[in-house]
């Protein structure tokens, strides 16, 4: 049986592809300190209890290649599981900038709890100025958060 061999990703190249396949070549432990800010799934709404999509804003919609931004809480809550599964495997530090927004909100509650032994501390960015709000009776906020998860010295060890 012949033994695959794992593509490894090049220094100083830009790759235009799915995030997850540019990480699962990063070989482990190669990377001092991720910064990122993942979709916010700004278009999925609560409605009598229940989430359902919906566009609000088109440009929310469309800014990122193949997601819509407005994808089902488990599978949302499933992105950012493998993400940050990824990202504690090939970095020791990453600043994750999350919004809470509805679309989101669970998502990264269980994203705190989930990972919460690499949680090493929360960043309130406040930005000053919020962007207007996408409608009225929603909130508008203007800190967003970033989480800072460390892979070196987590909590339970």
């Amino acid at each position: 049986m012949e033994a695959k061999t794992k593509e490894i990703v090049t220094v100083n190249k830009i790759y235009n592809e799915d995030c997850l396949k540019t990480l699962s070549r990063i070989p482990s432990n190669f990377v001092d300190c991720v910064i990122t800010s993942p979709p916010y799934n700004m278009n999925l709404r609560i409605r009598d209890g229940k989430y359902c999509s919906r566009q609000i804003v088109k440009e929310f919609s469309t800014k990122y290649s193949g997601f819509a931004d407005n994808i089902p809480i488990e599978e949302y809550n499933a992105f950012h599981t493998n993400i940050l599964t990824e990202l504690l495997r090939v970095s020791r530090v990453i600043f994750y900038n999350v919004q809470i927004v509805t679309g989101s909100k669970r998502s990264v509650f269980k994203m705190i709890g989930d990972f919460n032994e690499y949680l090493k501390d929360i960043i309130i960015w406040d930005k000053g100025v919020a962007q207007p709000s996408m409608q009225e009776k929603v909130i508008n906020r203007s800190p967003e958060l970033i989480l800072v998860f460390e892979n070196d010295y987590p909590i339970s060890r």
